[in-house]
């Protein structure tokens, strides 16, 4: 009867960068059976930023791997949780035994033929904890992938390249462009991402006037509204799959409700979608640009635009929303949004 050889690839993968993903690749190249174990450690999850703990959640870390390797039938993948257990070195048999029982508990597996690593440091570990596996080491001097976790963390936008890519999407950060009708946002936010090559997610409630509404804002009922903001939010997280570091949004829900009350109307599902929006920068444009006629609008006139401009601001407020105003002609509010842009990419 023909034995399966197994083996053993474990990390924290914060975050899965492309140095896991091609480690890993080898590494089940050499084996019929490879169980890929993530490590979670809530002691070393509190020495992260702020951000990054937000970010790199036990299950966001899971689903890094189990989808990057979702067609892959000879990768088992488990989850162990070594909070409670001393740290490397201390902790090492203990964490060994925590190790086998999830495995074993899985997928039966009791022995591995092959332990892989990336670090020769790990050796001593690995010939005390399994004197029986052959130690693999795969690039330790990082000569196929030039990077570690560690300086990914570091500095997340100048190793962008490095995240792997289901990771990615969940450190784009999110920007929004707000502002009443005929203060340049779409303009922004198609110079934006062009100039940081990314992605934005279009007015949506404009596309969905035009094409299925007549091209006119008196059309729209309540609950039109409400469709336009939870497509608007399905491209948000449609696009963040493609975008580079940064996703741009022209509009949101707060723009869709402010919309629904210039019409004098309310909506209390449009009230708890804005509560729930959660942007790492918005950018609130000021109404200080020439005045452009709009027939698609309800409210296309200098005189309204001012008016409805001071009801955004309330509703802002109302909402507690953080936003950034930027003023100026075009050239201006380009410039001072893109030095907006950089300082949250710099604090990543």
């Amino acid at each position: 009867m023909y034995n399966i050889s197994k083996g053993l690839f474990f990390l924290k993968g914060a975050p899965l960068t492309k140095g896991h993903v091609s480690a890993i690749i080898r590494a089940v190249s050499q084996v019929d059976e490879l169980h890929v174990v993530l490590c979670w450690d809530e002691k070393f999850q509190k020495t992260l930023t702020a951000y990054q703990q937000k970010v790199q959640t036990k299950i966001n870390r899971t689903l890094w791997i189990t989808n990057t390797f979702k067609h892959y039938n000879n990768i088992k993948i488990s989850v162990v949780d070594e909070s409670y257990i001393k740290s490397y070195p201390d902790g090492e048999v203990d964490f060994t035994k925590l190790l086998m029982n999830e495995v074993y508990h899985n997928y039966k597996c009791s022995h591995f033929d092959k332990v892989f690593s990336s670090e020769v440091e790990y050796n001593g570990y690995f010939q005390r904890n399994f004197p029986d596996s052959e130690i693999v080491l795969i690039d330790p001097e990082r000569k196929m992938v030039d990077i570690s976790a560690t300086h990914v963390r570091n500095n997340l936008s100048l190793h962008w390249d490095y995240i792997s890519k289901e990771a990615q999407k969940d450190f784009v950060k999110k920007v929004c462009i707000i502002g009443v009708e005929s203060s340049g946002k779409s303009t922004l936010a198609i110079n934006l991402a062009q100039y940081y090559g990314t992605k934005y997610v279009e007015e949506v409630g404009r596309t969905i006037c035009e094409n299925e509404l007549g091209c006119s804002e008196s059309t729209m009922t309540i609950e039109d509204y409400e469709y336009v903001a939870m497509k608007h939010k399905c491209k948000e997280r449609e696009y963040l799959k493609d975008a580079r570091k940064v996703l741009f949004s022209d509009t949101n829900n707060l723009i869709t409700l402010f919309s629904v009350m210039c019409m004098g109307k309310d909506s209390q599902l449009l009230r708890e979608m804005v509560k729930k929006e959660d942007y790492d920068l918005i950018i609130f444009l000021d109404c200080d640009v020439e005045w452009v006629y709009d027939p698609l609008r309800l409210n296309s006139t200098p005189e309204k635009r001012q008016q409805t401009f001071q009801l955004l601001k309330d509703l802002c407020e109302e909402f507690d929303i953080q936003y950034k105003m930027v003023s100026g002609n075009y050239y201006i509010r380009f410039t001072e949004s893109v030095k907006l842009v950089d300082e949250l990419l710099e604090r990543s």
